[in-house]
């Protein structure tokens, strides 16, 4: 599932693109998921003063002793406490794989092969077609200026020449009016008669 980023969705339901690279050592893409257990690991090392044996890193290894009286409890604070997890600020992935999961049990070993402490798991897809789904924009920039383009030149008539004559149009009569300015300030302070001269009768 491939998503669209902001200005697609709200800023609170953004995305992060799959290029940008994992917080855990730069060696992956970037998934929500690497990003809250990099948070915890920061949050237990923090509290415990010193990191998970699963971390990398060059942090101290928690010590079996530090497992058991601060780490497992740093973690179930982590998880319990929903403002840690917040404070994070993991936002998801636009791309991820999503995997539907079910399970069914027998009994094995069954009482022919008489092997109690035996187990076995199989894993097997139920079906081998792959989905792609996709957000693309409906209505992109370039589609919005050719449909309107369009609609004009359909009931104005209108053009990239004529928007350009208007352009200029308005530009010729702002000069004008501009260079009209000084004129006028000029012979503000003088009266002006005028005289209107009939033909003879």
């Amino acid at each position: 599932l491939t998503l669209l980023g902001y200005p697609y969705h709200p800023i609170e339901e953004d995305c992060v693109s799959v290029e940008k690279q994992s917080l855990l050592d730069n060696t992956s893409p970037y998934s929500q998921v690497i990003c809250e257990e990099k948070c915890r690991v920061d949050f237990i090392i923090r509290s415990c003063n010193c990191s998970p044996s699963f971390a990398g890193g060059n942090n101290r290894r928690c010590t079996f002793r530090e497992y058991i009286t601060c780490e497992r409890s740093a973690t179930d604070e982590f998880f319990s406490n929903k403002s840690h997890l917040n404070m994070c600020n993991c936002i998801r992935s636009c791309s991820f794989t999503s995997y539907s999961i079910s399970t069914s049990v027998a009994y094995y070993p069954r009482p022919a092969h008489k092997l109690p402490t035996k187990f076995k798991i199989h894993l097997y897809y139920e079906s081998l077609i792959l989905k792609e789904m996709s957000e693309q924009e409906m209505f992109t920039s370039e589609a919005f200026l050719a449909q309107f383009g369009g609609q004009m030149g359909l009931f104005l008539g209108a053009s990239l020449i004529t928007a350009l004559e208007l352009v200029e149009l308005i530009i010729m009569v702002l000069w004008t009016q501009f260079r009209c300015l000084p004129s006028q300030a000029h012979g503000a302070g003088f009266p002006v008669s005028m005289a209107y001269v009939f033909p003879p009768s």
